[in-house]
């Protein structure tokens, strides 16, 4: 890298951003699901549909509330591991993602584009599991937004903390 002028480093992803990345989208996932997997287990051990519901409620809707809320504590705890390339921004990718995918998006003859647009990446009364495009773009977006803050308000903690415990001049 000492080979690299400075303005091109600048301009470079680094790793750490990377796997930022992959641990806030993936990895919440991951925790997410093995979270809630025990209700399939008690769902298929009962006879019972309500575990199902529940998981699928957790996980498989349009919001990704449990995967949000595992990137959030993620984002809070491992913001110093990744803290050299700037984790509270994470979030560019993923809204990036959304942004092309709205302005891309031709809904149904019978559709407005709002409304198309709404039932495709945020309907949560379709009546069914969420659609395969909502889990391609909207999964990673939630996620990396809670991280992002997480890591955004760690940050500040920590400042705030270096503040207080400064010798006043």
């Amino acid at each position: 890298m000492d080979t690299v002028s400075p303005k091109l480093r600048l301009l470079s992803i680094p790793a750490k951003y990377i796997i930022a990345i992959f641990i806030e989208t993936y990895g919440s996932l991951a925790l997410a699901t093995v979270i809630a997997s025990p209700l399939l287990l008690y769902s298929r051990v009962a006879h019972t549909n309500s575990g199902r519901v529940s998981f699928s409620v957790l996980v498989d809707r349009p919001y990704f509330p449990l995967q949000t809320a595992v990137a959030f504590v993620l984002g809070y705890f491992l913001k110093g591991m990744v803290q050299a390339s700037r984790p509270a921004y994470v979030w560019v990718w993923p809204v990036a993602q959304v942004g092309l995918a709205v302005l891309l998006f031709r809904p149904f003859a019978t559709q407005s584009f709002g409304s198309g647009v709404w039932q495709t990446y945020f309907d949560w009364d379709c009546g069914c599991s969420i659609t395969l495009l909502q889990w391609k773009i909207m999964s990673p977006l939630y996620p990396s937004l809670a991280f992002s803050g997480a890591a955004f308000l760690h940050g500040i903690k920590t400042l705030t903390r270096r503040a207080s415990s400064a010798p006043a001049r």
